[in-house]
């Protein structure tokens, strides 16, 4: 059954849970009580789900890992690091997909999320500033769709 927050008085707790059940995004406990709470609402204003209101349940009865015409197809690419050969696993909603790289596998949307969403920070030093750091932000898992984006909500399939 899909909940309403009350995002102004809810615990970090509640946004967690939140934010897991209902969104289908990942919140750390380490994270600041204000950068929860404000990306549960970006979640929210990316899904189109209006404050106040119960988010729809993708899926059916079977939840979203039962309707596989949603699936899309993806490609994890292998990796230069030491574990850039491992099969990456993603957790949603109690069930775990052990995706193998380098390998056409079908998906649900939420798991190509998650993946869209996992971000690893590297750093690197600038010779010209004496070593400044500089951070920059690239994808943990880089992968491929390499089927059924004209499947996704708010993705239109792109022009031949």
């Amino acid at each position: 059954m899909s909940t309403v927050i009350d995002l102004d008085n809810a615990s970090r707790e509640e946004m967690k849970q939140y934010g897991m059940d209902e969104l289908g995004i990942s919140l750390s406990m380490a994270m600041r009580e204000d950068t929860m709470r404000q990306k549960v609402r970006d979640e929210m204003t990316r899904q189109g789900i209006k404050e106040g209101t119960p988010p729809v349940k993708l899926g059916g009865a079977h939840g979203i890992h039962g309707d596989k015409s949603k699936w899309v197809t993806i490609n994890i690419q292998r990796t230069e690091d030491k574990r850039g050969n491992e099969p990456v696993f993603v957790g949603f909603q109690g069930k775990g997909y052990t995706i193998p790289r380098g390998v056409d596998v079908a998906v649900p949307p939420a798991i190509e999320h998650i993946l869209n969403n996992a971000i690893k920070t590297l750093y690197s030093q600038d010779v010209e500033t004496l070593g400044e750091l500089i951070a920059r932000d690239v994808p943990s898992y880089p992968y491929q769709i390499v089927a059924g984006r004209e499947n996704r909500v708010g993705l239109r399939a792109a022009a031949a």
